[in-house]
Protein backbone atom coordinates (compact mmCIF):
# COMPACT_ATOMS: atom_id res chain seq x y z
CA UNK A 1 0.00 0.00 0.00
CA UNK A 2 2.73 2.31 0.89
CA UNK A 3 4.55 1.47 -2.29
CA UNK A 4 1.50 2.31 -4.39
CA UNK A 5 1.13 5.65 -2.68
CA UNK A 6 4.75 6.43 -3.29
CA UNK A 7 4.44 5.41 -6.92
CA UNK A 8 1.26 7.40 -7.37
CA UNK A 9 2.76 10.43 -5.71
CA UNK A 10 5.79 10.15 -7.89
CA UNK A 11 3.64 9.97 -11.01
CA UNK A 12 1.64 12.97 -9.87
CA UNK A 13 4.81 14.94 -9.30
CA UNK A 14 6.13 13.95 -12.69
CA UNK A 15 2.83 14.89 -14.26
CA UNK A 16 2.86 18.26 -12.52
CA UNK A 17 6.40 18.83 -13.71
CA UNK A 18 5.45 17.89 -17.25
CA UNK A 19 2.42 20.19 -17.15
CA UNK A 20 4.59 23.01 -15.89
CA UNK A 21 7.10 22.31 -18.62
CA UNK A 22 4.29 22.19 -21.16
CA UNK A 23 3.03 25.59 -20.01
CA UNK A 24 6.50 27.01 -20.41
CA UNK A 25 6.72 25.52 -23.87
CA UNK A 26 3.36 27.00 -24.78
CA UNK A 27 4.49 30.40 -23.57
CA UNK A 28 7.66 30.09 -25.62
CA UNK A 29 5.65 29.03 -28.66
CA UNK A 30 3.35 32.01 -28.24
CA UNK A 31 6.31 34.36 -27.93
CA UNK A 32 7.88 32.77 -30.97
CA UNK A 33 4.66 33.10 -32.95
CA UNK A 34 4.40 36.74 -31.93
CA UNK A 35 7.95 37.30 -33.10
CA UNK A 36 7.17 35.51 -36.35
CA UNK A 37 4.15 37.74 -36.94
CA UNK A 38 6.22 40.78 -36.16
CA UNK A 39 8.88 39.60 -38.60
CA UNK A 40 6.24 38.89 -41.24
CA UNK A 41 4.83 42.40 -40.85
CA UNK A 42 8.31 43.84 -41.02
CA UNK A 43 9.00 41.80 -44.14
CA UNK A 44 5.79 43.02 -45.72
CA UNK A 45 6.76 46.62 -44.97
CA UNK A 46 10.22 46.01 -46.33
CA UNK A 47 8.76 44.42 -49.45
CA UNK A 48 6.62 47.50 -49.99
CA UNK A 49 9.63 49.75 -49.50
CA UNK A 50 11.67 47.61 -51.89
CA UNK A 51 8.96 47.80 -54.54
CA UNK A 52 8.69 51.55 -54.03
CA UNK A 53 12.46 51.95 -54.34
CA UNK A 54 12.54 49.70 -57.40
CA UNK A 55 9.86 51.81 -59.03
CA UNK A 56 11.72 54.97 -58.14
CA UNK A 57 14.94 53.44 -59.46
CA UNK A 58 13.24 52.57 -62.74
CA UNK A 59 11.92 56.10 -63.05
CA UNK A 60 15.34 57.50 -62.21
CA UNK A 61 16.96 55.24 -64.79
CA UNK A 62 14.47 56.35 -67.43
CA UNK A 63 15.04 59.99 -66.56
CA UNK A 64 18.80 59.43 -66.58
CA UNK A 65 18.66 57.75 -69.98
CA UNK A 66 16.52 60.60 -71.31
CA UNK A 67 18.92 63.16 -69.86
CA UNK A 68 21.93 61.30 -71.24
CA UNK A 69 20.34 61.12 -74.69
CA UNK A 70 19.56 64.83 -74.53
CA UNK A 71 23.07 65.60 -73.30
CA UNK A 72 24.49 63.56 -76.17
CA UNK A 73 22.42 65.55 -78.64
CA UNK A 74 23.51 68.83 -77.06
CA UNK A 75 27.09 67.63 -76.95
CA UNK A 76 27.03 66.54 -80.59
CA UNK A 77 25.46 69.82 -81.66
CA UNK A 78 27.93 71.84 -79.60
CA UNK A 79 30.82 69.70 -80.81
CA UNK A 80 29.79 70.21 -84.43
CA UNK A 81 29.48 73.95 -83.89
CA UNK A 82 32.85 74.08 -82.15
CA UNK A 83 34.42 71.95 -84.87
CA UNK A 84 33.04 74.23 -87.56
CA UNK A 85 34.30 77.25 -85.65
CA UNK A 86 37.65 75.56 -85.21
CA UNK A 87 37.86 74.80 -88.93
CA UNK A 88 37.00 78.42 -89.71
CA UNK A 89 39.68 79.63 -87.32
CA UNK A 90 42.22 77.25 -88.84
CA UNK A 91 41.39 78.54 -92.31
CA UNK A 92 41.63 82.14 -91.11
CA UNK A 93 44.90 81.33 -89.35
CA UNK A 94 46.35 79.73 -92.48
CA UNK A 95 45.14 82.64 -94.61
CA UNK A 96 46.70 85.17 -92.24
CA UNK A 97 49.95 83.21 -92.20
CA UNK A 98 49.99 83.12 -95.99
CA UNK A 99 49.31 86.86 -96.16
CA UNK A 100 52.01 87.53 -93.59
CA UNK A 101 54.53 85.46 -95.55
CA UNK A 102 53.48 87.18 -98.77
CA UNK A 103 53.88 90.62 -97.20
CA UNK A 104 57.29 89.68 -95.81
CA UNK A 105 58.40 88.43 -99.22
CA UNK A 106 57.10 91.60 -100.87
CA UNK A 107 58.92 93.67 -98.26
CA UNK A 108 62.16 91.79 -98.85
CA UNK A 109 61.80 92.17 -102.62
CA UNK A 110 61.00 95.87 -102.20
CA UNK A 111 64.07 96.32 -99.99
CA UNK A 112 66.28 94.58 -102.52
CA UNK A 113 64.83 96.60 -105.40
CA UNK A 114 65.24 99.83 -103.43
CA UNK A 115 68.85 99.05 -102.57
CA UNK A 116 69.57 98.02 -106.16
CA UNK A 117 67.87 101.16 -107.50
CA UNK A 118 69.81 103.43 -105.15
CA UNK A 119 73.10 101.80 -106.07
CA UNK A 120 72.39 101.98 -109.82
CA UNK A 121 71.22 105.61 -109.55
CA UNK A 122 74.36 106.61 -107.65
CA UNK A 123 76.57 104.84 -110.17
CA UNK A 124 74.71 106.37 -113.13
CA UNK A 125 74.69 109.81 -111.52
CA UNK A 126 78.43 109.65 -110.86
CA UNK A 127 79.16 108.64 -114.44
CA UNK A 128 76.99 111.37 -115.92
CA UNK A 129 78.49 113.95 -113.54
CA UNK A 130 81.99 113.02 -114.70
CA UNK A 131 80.84 113.17 -118.32
CA UNK A 132 79.36 116.64 -117.70
CA UNK A 133 82.63 117.82 -116.14
CA UNK A 134 84.62 116.61 -119.12
CA UNK A 135 82.22 118.29 -121.54
CA UNK A 136 82.39 121.51 -119.55
CA UNK A 137 86.21 121.49 -119.56
CA UNK A 138 86.48 120.78 -123.29
CA UNK A 139 83.96 123.49 -124.16
CA UNK A 140 85.66 126.11 -121.94
CA UNK A 141 89.01 125.42 -123.59
CA UNK A 142 87.54 125.34 -127.11
CA UNK A 143 85.53 128.51 -127.43
CA UNK A 144 83.34 131.09 -125.75
CA UNK A 145 80.34 129.97 -127.82
CA UNK A 146 80.56 126.51 -126.31
CA UNK A 147 80.60 128.03 -122.82
CA UNK A 148 77.45 129.99 -123.64
CA UNK A 149 75.80 126.87 -124.97
CA UNK A 150 76.65 125.02 -121.76
CA UNK A 151 75.34 127.93 -119.71
CA UNK A 152 72.03 127.88 -121.56
CA UNK A 153 71.75 124.18 -120.91
CA UNK A 154 72.35 124.76 -117.21
CA UNK A 155 69.91 127.69 -116.93
CA UNK A 156 67.10 125.99 -118.89
CA UNK A 157 66.91 122.47 -117.45
CA UNK A 158 63.12 122.35 -117.52
CA UNK A 159 62.94 122.65 -121.32
CA UNK A 160 65.47 119.88 -121.74
CA UNK A 161 63.66 117.74 -119.20
CA UNK A 162 60.31 118.22 -120.97
CA UNK A 163 61.82 117.20 -124.29
CA UNK A 164 63.11 113.95 -122.77
CA UNK A 165 66.80 114.99 -122.55
CA UNK A 166 68.83 115.97 -119.46
CA UNK A 167 72.35 117.30 -119.59
CA UNK A 168 74.94 115.59 -117.42
CA UNK A 169 75.40 118.58 -115.15
CA UNK A 170 71.65 119.09 -114.76
CA UNK A 171 71.10 115.39 -113.97
CA UNK A 172 73.90 115.40 -111.44
CA UNK A 173 72.60 118.52 -109.72
CA UNK A 174 68.97 117.39 -109.56
CA UNK A 175 69.93 113.86 -108.46
CA UNK A 176 72.11 114.86 -105.56
CA UNK A 177 69.88 117.75 -104.49
CA UNK A 178 66.45 116.05 -104.40
CA UNK A 179 66.03 112.53 -105.82
CA UNK A 180 67.91 110.52 -103.16
CA UNK A 181 65.95 112.21 -100.40
CA UNK A 182 62.61 111.67 -102.14
CA UNK A 183 63.49 108.06 -102.94
CA UNK A 184 64.59 107.41 -99.37
CA UNK A 185 61.49 109.06 -97.97
CA UNK A 186 59.11 107.10 -100.22
CA UNK A 187 60.98 103.89 -99.47
CA UNK A 188 60.77 104.58 -95.73
CA UNK A 189 57.06 105.28 -95.97
CA UNK A 190 56.52 102.10 -97.99
CA UNK A 191 58.56 100.09 -95.50
CA UNK A 192 56.64 101.60 -92.57
CA UNK A 193 53.31 100.72 -94.21
CA UNK A 194 54.48 97.17 -94.90
CA UNK A 195 55.77 96.77 -91.32
CA UNK A 196 52.49 98.03 -89.94
CA UNK A 197 50.48 95.63 -92.11
CA UNK A 198 52.72 92.73 -91.11
CA UNK A 199 52.30 93.68 -87.45
CA UNK A 200 48.52 93.71 -87.87
CA UNK A 201 48.60 90.32 -89.57
CA UNK A 202 50.75 88.89 -86.77
CA UNK A 203 48.30 90.18 -84.16
CA UNK A 204 45.41 88.61 -86.07
CA UNK A 205 47.33 85.33 -86.24
CA UNK A 206 47.92 85.39 -82.47
CA UNK A 207 44.23 86.14 -81.85
CA UNK A 208 43.16 83.30 -84.15
CA UNK A 209 45.57 80.92 -82.40
CA UNK A 210 44.17 81.93 -78.99
CA UNK A 211 40.58 81.36 -80.18
CA UNK A 212 41.59 77.94 -81.51
CA UNK A 213 43.07 76.93 -78.15
CA UNK A 214 39.93 78.09 -76.33
CA UNK A 215 37.74 76.06 -78.68
CA UNK A 216 39.86 72.98 -78.08
CA UNK A 217 39.57 73.41 -74.30
CA UNK A 218 35.77 73.73 -74.57
CA UNK A 219 35.63 70.54 -76.63
CA UNK A 220 37.66 68.69 -73.97
CA UNK A 221 35.31 69.98 -71.24
CA UNK A 222 32.28 68.73 -73.18
CA UNK A 223 33.94 65.34 -73.67
CA UNK A 224 34.73 64.97 -69.95
CA UNK A 225 31.17 66.04 -69.03
CA UNK A 226 29.72 63.45 -71.39
CA UNK A 227 31.97 60.74 -69.96
CA UNK A 228 30.88 61.56 -66.39
CA UNK A 229 27.20 61.49 -67.36
CA UNK A 230 27.60 58.10 -69.02
CA UNK A 231 29.12 56.73 -65.81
Amino acid sequence: MTMEKKARKKLENERADQECELEKLKENVQKTMAKIETLKESCREKDKEIRRLEKKLDQTNEESETNIAEMKKIHKRSKDELQNRLDELKKAYQKLEAESKSQKMKLEISEKERESSIESDYVSGGRQSRMGSRQYSSSSIGSLGSIRTLSRRTVEPENKFSSGFRSPSTFSLSYYSGDPYNLSRSSSQSQFANDRKISQLERQIISAHTDTQMMRREIEVYKSTLTENEK
